[in-house]
């Protein structure tokens, strides 16, 4: 089964250092948002946004 998960990407650009990626990570519907200053946080931060959503739905199946 396939699950949607909706998040919001917020890239910010900073005058000084263009080339450099940051910015905000949301997920819809709640939850923590995460920062994240270069690639490496923000894949660390897309996979958190997995897990969390894995979780919820292991969490779903078990009370059904």
């Amino acid at each position: 089964m396939r699950n949607l998960q909706s998040c919001i990407l917020r890239l910010m650009i900073d005058e000084n250092a263009p080339g450099e990626l940051h910015g905000r990570l949301s997920p819809i519907g709640g939850g923590e948002e995460s920062l994240f200053r270069d690639e490496e946080t923000l894949l660390r931060a897309l996979r958190q946004l997995q897990r969390n959503a894995l979780e919820k739905i292991n969490e779903a199946e078990e009370e059904q």
